[in-house]
């Protein structure tokens, strides 16, 4: 083969597929000891789905604890009234982490204000973050409909 096709190779033939490429996220998922990363993806998006949710049920606060069990407790208010959230499963510094990522305050020194501002499953996340520490509450007020 000549230079000028190595640099320009042609087109493939329509049947003729290549093998598909890994997804984006999994080179940024390897951590030190080689782990895939699969847990700190499944708060992400846990994290992410429950903004979602709240976002599409018209709340307008929302507020994530830890839990007695280590996990994460979630309540959400709408139209004046606090409501609990099935628990989740989800380990609060975990969680606490994602979200501090998600408002780009992760490594910022306690008290703690960020908004979170992400496209996430078809709706426009737009939530201010307020942390006081790492074992108290961090609210969470939807910004949705206000002007930043």
């Amino acid at each position: 083969m000549n230079a000028r096709a190595q640099q320009n190779p042609e087109p493939k033939a329509a049947g003729a597929q290549s093998p598909p490429r890994p997804p984006r996220c999994a080179a940024h998922g390897l951590g030190p000891d080689g782990d895939d990363g699969g847990s700190r993806i499944v708060i992400k998006r846990a994290t992410l789905s429950v903004l979602a949710q709240a976002q599409r049920d018209n709340a307008t606060d929302l507020r994530m604890a830890p839990a007695a069990d280590g996990g994460t407790a979630i309540r959400y208010k709408i139209e004046g009234a606090w409501r609990n959230w099935a628990p989740a499963g989800l380990s609060w510094p975990l969680v606490l982490s994602e979200l501090g990522g998600l408002a780009g305050i992760r490594d910022a020194e306690f008290p703690k204000q960020g908004i979170i501002y992400v496209a996430y499953s078809g709706v426009r996340l737009r939530w201010q973050l307020e942390m006081t520490n790492h074992q108290d509450a961090c609210l969470l007020h939807d910004l949705a409909n206000e002007k930043v």
